[in-house]
């Protein structure tokens, strides 16, 4: 009768305990979109552009340029981009624009010298920029954070991404800071995006429907 008793009474403490973790809601501090299970969320662009809460924005290629300076990346050339000539070796030419057309920003790249966050999973993350030209009618810029390369696209309606909010700065309208408060500076040491918990990861991978544009 006492081993029954024990067996039901453990049960219950395990049933309490499995209720109680599924009710913890997923960090929702690290500035990622996640599914319920605190999986990455993968998105068409288009959907990603818009998901990003109040106070918080989908980066720009520049942003996650800086950002990558600061795990190591030699980041952005200080070399004047030029669209007559070609960019300076080990450097990938990165001309963008805004989803609305107003704004064109273009810069010299590398990932060269970027630490891996160490995080178990890894993806691809929408960026807010646009490649210029008609490749931005159907294809936006994703940012990998395995490897930090930031020149390939997917397909703005039928690829899928992560995707990653960065803190706006209302006071200057600036957006230059991570929402997990990590500073974008070449010289400021960063927090670790975490790792993938569970889940489909297909969806964020970075292993397939990239293209390399310049």
């Amino acid at each position: 009768m006492f081993t029954k008793k024990y067996f039901l009474l453990c049960a219950c403490v395990i049933f309490l305990q499995s209720v109680v973790t599924r009710a913890q809601p997923c960090d929702d501090k690290d500035g990622f979109i996640r599914n319920s299970d605190c999986s990455f969320r993968g998105m068409h662009y288009d959907d990603a552009i818009k998901a990003c809460p109040a106070g918080t924005h989908l980066p720009t290629a520049r942003e996650v340029a800086e950002y990558s300076q600061s795990k190591g990346a030699k980041g952005i050339s200080r070399t004047k981009f030029d669209e007559n000539s070609s960019a300076p070796s080990g450097y990938t030419s990165v001309a963008s624009t805004n989803p609305e057309g107003t704004q064109e920003d273009a810069f010299y790249y590398s990932n060269e010298g970027y630490s891996h966050p160490g995080t178990a999973d890894t993806g691809s993350f929408w960026l807010s920029s646009l490649p210029q030209g008609s490749y931005g009618i159907h294809y936006a810029r994703v940012f990998s954070n395995s490897n930090g390369s930031l020149s390939g696209v997917k397909h703005r309606t039928s690829g899928l991404a992560a995707v990653w909010c960065f803190k706006t700065d209302e006071a200057s309208n600036t957006q230059n800071d991570a929402i997990s408060s990590a500073v974008i500076s070449s010289n400021t040491k960063t927090k670790v995006p975490p790792s993938v918990v569970s889940g489909d990861q297909s969806a964020v991978t970075d292993k397939n429907d990239v293209t390399e544009v310049r």
